[in-house]
């Protein structure tokens, strides 16, 4: 309990191949990650079909490997997700954490942490991007991408509504650097698709 590689998660940055004005430690992440599941969660009205307690778990232990792994970015680590290093990592997980780091999760969980996590990213890089670091251009846009494409696969009949009502007006906010709505406010997709 209350182990000391927790902590490092705040110490463990994130976007190691992106040029970044503000650091991101993975525990920063794994809140956000958290927080946004729990919101998109509920905008889609997902309260019957799992377990939300189970979902907030995930969330804030999705990337608990990186206190020995550090972050490696997405690509990378998909290339070498070999089953020897998967048994190597949870090999690791299972002394420091026993088994309260293994969560298992229905499909639709898997798709909300997901599209939380890319939330995340997306929120992050706008935030970047409006403090005048126009590096991260290219990976705001592929985020944009497959967070659109997350978005479409959640669960209920809100999707749509998810997207366009929620997460565009969250992130042509986070563009502008502020929360209140302008007057006469361009078309938001639009205001997002200029960056």
């Amino acid at each position: 309990m209350f182990e000391r590689e927790l902590r490092d998660l705040s110490y463990v940055p994130r976007w190691s191949i992106v040029r970044v004005a503000k650091p991101q430690s993975v525990a920063e992440h794994s809140f956000f990650v958290a927080m946004y599941a729990d919101q998109i969660a509920e905008i889609i009205s997902w309260r019957h079909r799992g377990n939300r307690e189970n979902l907030m778990r995930a969330a804030l232990w999705h990337d608990v490997e990186e206190c020995f792994t550090g972050d490696i970015p997405g690509p990378t680590k998909r290339k070498i997700m070999s089953n020897e290093f998967i048994n190597t990592v949870e090999e690791g997980n299972r002394i420091r954490f026993g088994n309260k780091y293994k969560i298992t999760l229905k499909p639709q969980e898997k798709i909300i942490l997901k599209t939380a996590g890319l939330l995340d990213e997306a929120l992050f890089l706008a935030g970047e991007i409006q403090r005048g670091n126009m590096a991260c251009k290219h990976v705001f846009k592929y985020v944009l991408t497959r967070l659109h494409k997350a978005c479409m696969q959640l669960p209920g009949l809100l999707v749509n509504k998810l997207y366009d009502s929620y997460v565009i007006p969250a992130i042509t906010k986070e563009l502008r650097g502020y929360s209140h709505e302008e007057q006469n406010d361009e078309d938001l997709a639009t205001k997002i698709n200029t960056v």
